[in-house]
């Protein structure tokens, strides 16, 4: 009896999950000169266990402007925003999914490892991160007075002011091979300090982020 309830819970989760994958659309922004990392982000999505519903790839110099552009014309209720120069595992997304079938987050942060590590809570990196489509409504997205600095980390503060919730899935995993071109900003930097002064300054405190302002 034991056996046949554990066999029926699991096609029952298997069978959410492959709902809930249909519903996700990912979200890539394509800089310049990104022509191999998108074929090898594409055969990662290609090989994940679960397939999603649609991939948006945005081009353009802005990041936070290219994902604002992919999720608006998205038809997924789920936004997996990936970056081109990130590898998933196979998993990744199913991974995910598993806290969105088991609780009703507004987003899931996953687990990026190699050269550039993620920092959760405080860092939200968008290149493997999950929001719904409501989250990303009600507050209008990435702000786009970010330019490649802070935009990633203030949408997920901006989320966190408005009393969503935001998990994070550490098996849901995606490989960053390479460093980062991306350089600190003083004037996003104070950008984000005046729209959430009081996470800025936990962060700050407890170490969680390279700070630049202070009082």
């Amino acid at each position: 009896m034991t056996t046949r309830r554990t066999k029926d819970a699991g096609k029952k989760a298997a069978s959410a999950i492959a709902e809930l994958s249909r519903q996700v659309s990912v979200a890539v922004p394509l800089g310049p000169n990104r022509e191999a990392e998108i074929t090898r982000l594409m055969e990662a999505v290609k090989a994940q266990t679960t397939q999603p519903g649609e991939i948006i790839v945005e081009e353009g110099s802005n990041p936070y402007v290219n994902r604002n552009k992919a999720w608006r014309r998205a038809k997924g209720s789920i936004i997996w925003f990936l970056d081109s120069d990130v590898i998933p595992d196979p998993d990744a997304l199913e991974k995910a999914l598993e806290i969105f079938a088991q609780t009703n987050p507004e987003g899931v942060e996953g687990h990026i490892y190699g050269i550039i590590q993620r920092v959760f809570r405080w860092g939200f990196m968008s290149g493997h991160i999950f929001y719904t489509r409501k989250a990303l409504e009600k507050v209008g997205g990435f702000d786009e007075r970010f330019t490649d600095w802070r935009g990633d980390t203030d949408l997920g503060w901006s989320i966190l002011d408005g009393g969503g919730l935001i998990l994070y899935q550490p098996l849901s995993r995606a490989f960053h091979p390479a460093g980062s071109n991306t350089q600190p900003n003083l004037e996003t930097e104070r950008l984000l300090y005046d729209k959430h002064p009081a996470l800025y300054r936990e962060a700050r405190e407890k170490g969680y982020l390279q700070c630049f302002i202070h009082d």
